[in-house]
C-alpha cells in the first residue's frame, strides 16, 4: 500500500498514529507529499488532490482520513480504536469535533497567507471561536477519558497541530485577529493539559513514518 501524506515535523498525525497501533508499518510504503505544492502527485491519486491518501494493492485507492483510518482499524487483532456502539457514537463525536478544530486551524493558516490588508478579521474571528468553543468542549470530556479510541487519538493530532502552529496563526493574523495574541490553549484547561501530556506518552505517538533527517 502507498500512503500519500504530508510530513509535518513535530505534529503527531493521526495516520502514523494508526499504523503504529496497527503494526502495519513494513506494509506501507509512504509517500510524503505537500497538498498545495505545484508539483505534488495527488490529484494524478485522488481527484481532490487531498492528504492522507492511501492507494491499496490493488490499485483503488481510499481518501479521507475517517474513511482511512476505519480501514487501518480493521488491519489489526488488537482492542479496537472503532468500537462497537453505544461507544460508538462517543468515539465518532469526539473524532469529529478534533477534525472541526483541526479544519478550523488550517483555515487560519490559509487565512494567514493573504497579505495582512486583505485579511478579514471578520471571518478570521469566527473561526477562532469555533477553536475556543471545541477546546473547551474538549476539557469536559477529559474529564471522563475512557478507554483509547479514534475520537482520543484525534483529538491529540488536533491539539499537537494547535502546538505546533498556534503561535503562527498568532503572528500572521496579528492585525485581524488580536484576540489570538499570547493565547495559550493549557490556559484555564487544566484536565485536558494533563490528560494530553499523558496521552502523548503512548509509543504510537513517537513512530513517525519517516525517520527525522
Amino acid at each position: 500500500m502507498q500512503l500519500y501524506y504530508t510530513p509535518i515535523r513535530g505534529y503527531v498525525h493521526t495516520v502514523e498514529a494508526l499504523v503504529a497501533y496497527a503494526g502495519l508499518r513494513e506494509r506501507l510504503v509512504p509517500v510524503p507529499t505537500k497538498p498545495y505544492a505545484p508539483d505534488t502527485p495527488l490529484p494524478a491519486v485522488n481527484p481532490l488532490g487531498k492528504v492522507p491518501t492511501l492507494v491499496l494493492d490493488d490499485g483503488s485507492y481510499l481518501a479521507g482520513g475517517p474513511v482511512i483510518y476505519e480501514y487501518l482499524d480493521s488491519l489489526h487483532d488488537r482492542e479496537p480504536l472503532y468500537p462497537a456502539p453505544p461507544a460508538r457514537w462517543q468515539a465518532l463525536r469526539r473524532a469529529w469535533l478534533a477534525d472541526g478544530l483541526f479544519d478550523q486551524l488550517v483555515l487560519l493558516i490559509v487565512e494567514g497567507w493573504v497579505a495582512k490588508p486583505a485579511q478579514r478579521p471578520d471571518y478570521a474571528r469566527r473561526c477562532w471561536d469555533k477553536v475556543v468553543r471545541a477546546l473547551d468542549r474538549l476539557e469536559l470530556d477529559a474529564a471522563t477519558p475512557g478507554p483509547l479510541d479514534i475520537g482520543h487519538v484525534r483529538t491529540v493530532g488536533a491539539l499537537a497541530f494547535l502546538d505546533l502552529k498556534g503561535a503562527q496563526i498568532a503572528a500572521d493574523l496579528e492585525s485581524a485577529l488580536p484576540e489570538a495574541q499570547g493565547v495559550a490553549w493549557r490556559d484555564g484547561r487544566t484536565r485536558l493539559a494533563e490528560w494530553y501530556a499523558r496521552e502523548r506518552e503512548r509509543a504510537i505517538y513517537a513512530t513517525p513514518l519517516l525517520p527525522d533527517p
